[in-house]
């Protein structure tokens, strides 16, 4: 019985320990590979006026939020570029409660001219805003969508 027990703790030390360091049995993981880094909102510099950053044409589709992430649907024209989108806040928020503020998604094409329709959703941290919040998030085109981050 003191030899089995002998044998089996050092296999139970290395189970948890494993466990511990976040490998579960039978769940590989790749060398290298992490889960893709989603881009929180970029907070702009006092004094900076949003609208005179530059954003090419798209449509907002639509905008959720679920857990602490915004997802935002869009389309646009493109195809041959890589498109980046960035959602900024000047901080700003109302005295209200909830607080409310605005958000402007922009896009930068990066001179993509094809003609194919892309349609995807975006997603975004909202790790650097207080809950309960209600944001406007605004183009440059005329769309905007208000949602409600945390429960008031």
């Amino acid at each position: 019985m003191r030899t089995k027990m002998l044998l089996t703790m050092p296999l139970m030390v290395l189970f948890v320990a494993g466990v511990a360091f976040g490998f579960v049995p039978g769940e590989e993981k790749e060398a290298g590979k992490e889960a893709p880094k989603i881009p929180g909102i970029t907070k702009v510099e006092p004094g900076t006026k949003i609208k005179d950053i530059k954003s090419d044409p798209f449509t907002m589709k639509g905008v959720t939020i679920e857990g602490g992430v915004m997802e935002i649907k869009v389309s646009y024209g493109g195809g041959n570029e890589e498109h980046e989108f960035t959602l900024y806040w000047s901080g700003i928020t109302t005295r209200s409660y909830p607080p409310q503020t605005n958000v402007f998604l922009k896009h930068d094409a990066n001179g993509d001219m094809a003609e194919a329709l892309i349609t995807k959703t975006l997603q975004f941290d909202l790790a650097d805003m207080n809950k309960p919040m209600v944001i406007t998030v605004r183009t440059d085109h005329g769309d905007q969508a208000k949602v409600t981050y945390g429960k008031p």
